[in-house]
Protein backbone atom coordinates (compact mmCIF):
# COMPACT_ATOMS: atom_id res chain seq x y z
CA UNK A 1 0.00 0.00 0.00
CA UNK A 2 1.01 3.61 -0.18
CA UNK A 3 2.72 5.36 2.70
CA UNK A 4 0.42 8.37 2.95
CA UNK A 5 -0.88 9.29 6.38
CA UNK A 6 -3.55 6.80 7.42
CA UNK A 7 -2.26 4.10 5.10
CA UNK A 8 0.39 1.42 5.48
CA UNK A 9 3.28 0.05 3.53
CA UNK A 10 4.77 -3.42 3.90
CA UNK A 11 8.57 -3.63 3.88
CA UNK A 12 9.82 -6.88 2.39
CA UNK A 13 12.84 -8.63 3.81
CA UNK A 14 14.46 -12.05 3.97
CA UNK A 15 12.49 -14.63 5.94
CA UNK A 16 13.92 -15.27 9.38
CA UNK A 17 15.27 -18.77 10.00
CA UNK A 18 15.58 -20.50 13.34
CA UNK A 19 18.35 -22.92 14.16
CA UNK A 20 16.07 -25.68 12.84
CA UNK A 21 15.81 -23.72 9.55
CA UNK A 22 12.06 -23.21 9.91
CA UNK A 23 10.85 -20.14 8.05
CA UNK A 24 9.25 -17.38 10.14
CA UNK A 25 7.35 -14.68 8.27
CA UNK A 26 7.13 -11.14 9.57
CA UNK A 27 5.59 -7.87 8.49
CA UNK A 28 6.64 -4.29 9.09
CA UNK A 29 4.57 -1.22 8.31
CA UNK A 30 5.24 2.48 8.23
CA UNK A 31 2.98 5.53 8.42
CA UNK A 32 3.66 9.06 7.31
CA UNK A 33 3.45 10.39 10.88
CA UNK A 34 5.42 7.56 12.46
CA UNK A 35 2.52 6.80 14.82
CA UNK A 36 0.41 3.65 14.78
CA UNK A 37 -3.10 4.27 13.46
CA UNK A 38 -6.17 2.12 12.76
CA UNK A 39 -5.24 1.54 9.13
CA UNK A 40 -1.74 0.33 10.00
CA UNK A 41 -2.99 -1.81 12.89
CA UNK A 42 -5.65 -3.47 10.73
CA UNK A 43 -3.08 -4.05 8.00
CA UNK A 44 -0.82 -5.88 10.48
CA UNK A 45 -3.73 -7.89 11.88
CA UNK A 46 -4.92 -8.90 8.40
CA UNK A 47 -1.44 -10.17 7.54
CA UNK A 48 -1.31 -12.14 10.79
CA UNK A 49 -4.81 -13.60 10.39
CA UNK A 50 -3.98 -14.78 6.86
CA UNK A 51 -0.74 -16.33 8.08
CA UNK A 52 -2.34 -17.98 11.12
CA UNK A 53 -5.38 -19.40 9.34
CA UNK A 54 -3.20 -20.78 6.57
CA UNK A 55 -1.17 -22.79 9.07
CA UNK A 56 -3.42 -23.42 12.06
CA UNK A 57 -6.91 -23.49 10.58
CA UNK A 58 -9.62 -22.60 13.10
CA UNK A 59 -7.50 -22.81 16.24
CA UNK A 60 -7.93 -19.87 18.62
CA UNK A 61 -5.04 -17.50 19.16
CA UNK A 62 -4.36 -14.80 21.77
CA UNK A 63 -2.39 -11.67 20.89
CA UNK A 64 -1.01 -9.90 23.95
CA UNK A 65 -0.45 -6.15 23.98
CA UNK A 66 -0.16 -3.18 26.30
CA UNK A 67 -3.02 -0.70 26.74
CA UNK A 68 -2.28 1.61 23.84
CA UNK A 69 -5.68 2.97 22.79
CA UNK A 70 -5.42 1.57 19.26
CA UNK A 71 -4.92 -1.94 20.67
CA UNK A 72 -8.29 -1.68 22.44
CA UNK A 73 -10.22 -0.15 19.56
CA UNK A 74 -13.67 -1.85 19.77
CA UNK A 75 -14.01 -2.19 15.98
CA UNK A 76 -10.65 -3.94 15.72
CA UNK A 77 -11.37 -6.15 18.75
CA UNK A 78 -14.72 -7.30 17.31
CA UNK A 79 -13.22 -7.72 13.84
CA UNK A 80 -10.56 -10.04 15.23
CA UNK A 81 -13.01 -11.98 17.42
CA UNK A 82 -14.88 -12.99 14.27
CA UNK A 83 -11.60 -14.50 13.04
CA UNK A 84 -11.06 -16.36 16.36
CA UNK A 85 -8.22 -13.98 17.19
CA UNK A 86 -8.41 -12.56 20.73
CA UNK A 87 -6.73 -9.21 21.38
CA UNK A 88 -5.84 -9.42 25.06
CA UNK A 89 -4.41 -6.28 26.61
CA UNK A 90 -2.43 -6.47 29.81
CA UNK A 91 -3.98 -4.74 32.82
CA UNK A 92 -3.18 -0.99 32.83
CA UNK A 93 -0.10 -0.21 34.88
CA UNK A 94 1.42 -3.69 34.49
CA UNK A 95 2.88 -3.65 30.99
CA UNK A 96 6.25 -2.17 31.99
CA UNK A 97 7.04 -5.32 34.00
CA UNK A 98 4.66 -7.92 32.53
CA UNK A 99 4.97 -7.57 28.76
CA UNK A 100 7.43 -9.89 27.08
CA UNK A 101 9.12 -7.34 24.84
CA UNK A 102 10.63 -5.56 27.84
CA UNK A 103 12.41 -8.78 28.72
CA UNK A 104 15.34 -10.46 26.93
CA UNK A 105 14.31 -10.43 23.21
CA UNK A 106 13.65 -6.75 22.61
CA UNK A 107 16.41 -5.60 24.91
CA UNK A 108 18.82 -7.60 22.77
CA UNK A 109 17.14 -6.38 19.58
CA UNK A 110 17.63 -2.72 20.49
CA UNK A 111 21.27 -3.29 21.33
CA UNK A 112 22.05 -5.26 18.16
CA UNK A 113 20.08 -2.80 15.99
CA UNK A 114 22.12 0.11 17.36
CA UNK A 115 25.34 -1.80 16.71
CA UNK A 116 24.41 -2.49 13.08
CA UNK A 117 23.27 1.12 12.48
CA UNK A 118 26.59 2.47 13.72
CA UNK A 119 28.38 0.25 11.20
CA UNK A 120 26.44 1.70 8.24
CA UNK A 121 26.69 4.98 6.38
CA UNK A 122 23.28 6.12 7.64
CA UNK A 123 22.29 9.81 7.55
CA UNK A 124 18.94 11.34 8.48
CA UNK A 125 19.19 13.75 5.53
CA UNK A 126 19.19 10.84 3.04
CA UNK A 127 16.04 10.38 0.97
CA UNK A 128 13.22 8.37 2.55
CA UNK A 129 13.68 5.31 0.34
CA UNK A 130 17.38 5.04 1.21
CA UNK A 131 16.71 5.45 4.93
CA UNK A 132 14.00 2.78 4.91
CA UNK A 133 16.26 0.34 3.07
CA UNK A 134 19.16 0.86 5.48
CA UNK A 135 17.00 0.73 8.60
CA UNK A 136 15.10 -2.37 7.45
CA UNK A 137 18.33 -4.16 6.54
CA UNK A 138 19.84 -3.44 9.97
CA UNK A 139 16.63 -4.46 11.68
CA UNK A 140 16.47 -7.80 9.85
CA UNK A 141 20.03 -8.62 10.94
CA UNK A 142 19.38 -7.57 14.53
CA UNK A 143 16.15 -9.55 14.67
CA UNK A 144 17.78 -12.73 13.42
CA UNK A 145 20.45 -12.38 16.10
CA UNK A 146 18.10 -11.46 18.95
CA UNK A 147 14.94 -13.48 18.31
CA UNK A 148 16.29 -16.93 18.98
CA UNK A 149 13.72 -19.48 20.08
CA UNK A 150 15.33 -19.96 23.49
CA UNK A 151 15.27 -16.20 24.13
CA UNK A 152 11.56 -16.02 23.32
CA UNK A 153 10.69 -18.98 25.53
CA UNK A 154 12.78 -17.58 28.37
CA UNK A 155 11.03 -14.20 28.19
CA UNK A 156 7.51 -15.65 28.34
CA UNK A 157 8.54 -17.88 31.23
CA UNK A 158 10.35 -15.09 33.09
CA UNK A 159 7.30 -12.81 33.24
CA UNK A 160 4.95 -15.70 34.03
CA UNK A 161 2.70 -15.48 30.97
CA UNK A 162 3.60 -18.87 29.45
CA UNK A 163 3.52 -21.34 30.96
CA UNK A 164 1.02 -19.32 33.01
CA UNK A 165 2.36 -18.75 36.53
CA UNK A 166 -0.25 -16.80 38.53
CA UNK A 167 1.76 -16.98 41.74
CA UNK A 168 4.77 -15.38 40.05
CA UNK A 169 2.62 -12.60 38.59
CA UNK A 170 0.79 -12.07 41.89
CA UNK A 171 4.06 -11.82 43.82
CA UNK A 172 5.47 -9.36 41.32
CA UNK A 173 2.30 -7.28 41.44
CA UNK A 174 2.45 -7.13 45.23
CA UNK A 175 6.06 -6.00 44.99
CA UNK A 176 5.23 -3.34 42.40
CA UNK A 177 2.09 -1.93 43.96
CA UNK A 178 2.45 -2.86 47.63
CA UNK A 179 -1.22 -3.77 47.77
CA UNK A 180 -2.92 -6.57 49.65
CA UNK A 181 -3.91 -9.60 47.60
CA UNK A 182 -7.63 -8.97 48.05
CA UNK A 183 -7.36 -5.35 46.90
CA UNK A 184 -5.25 -6.30 43.90
CA UNK A 185 -7.72 -8.96 42.77
CA UNK A 186 -10.60 -6.55 43.24
CA UNK A 187 -8.85 -3.90 41.11
CA UNK A 188 -7.96 -6.35 38.35
CA UNK A 189 -11.49 -7.81 38.27
CA UNK A 190 -13.08 -4.37 38.04
CA UNK A 191 -10.81 -3.25 35.20
CA UNK A 192 -11.42 -6.41 33.19
CA UNK A 193 -15.18 -6.18 33.81
CA UNK A 194 -15.26 -2.51 32.74
CA UNK A 195 -13.36 -3.33 29.56
CA UNK A 196 -15.72 -6.16 28.58
CA UNK A 197 -18.72 -3.95 29.34
CA UNK A 198 -17.45 -1.24 26.95
CA UNK A 199 -16.96 -3.78 24.16
CA UNK A 200 -20.52 -5.13 24.67
CA UNK A 201 -22.02 -1.62 24.70
CA UNK A 202 -20.22 -0.78 21.48
CA UNK A 203 -21.46 -4.00 19.84
CA UNK A 204 -25.05 -3.43 21.02
CA UNK A 205 -24.97 0.14 19.68
CA UNK A 206 -24.44 -1.25 16.20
Amino acid sequence: KGSKDGESEMIDGPALRTRKTRMIERVYTTTETGYLNISAMKFILDQFITWWCGRCGTRDVYLLSDNLAIHNNPDLVLYCLKQRVFLWSLVPGTSYWLQVHDNTPFGSLKRFFGDFIRKTDFHWDDDTKTRKKLLAGCFFKAEEKAFQLNNLKHAFNAVGLWPFQPDLIRDRAKQEYRQTEDQMIEDLTKRISDGLKKVKEHEDAK
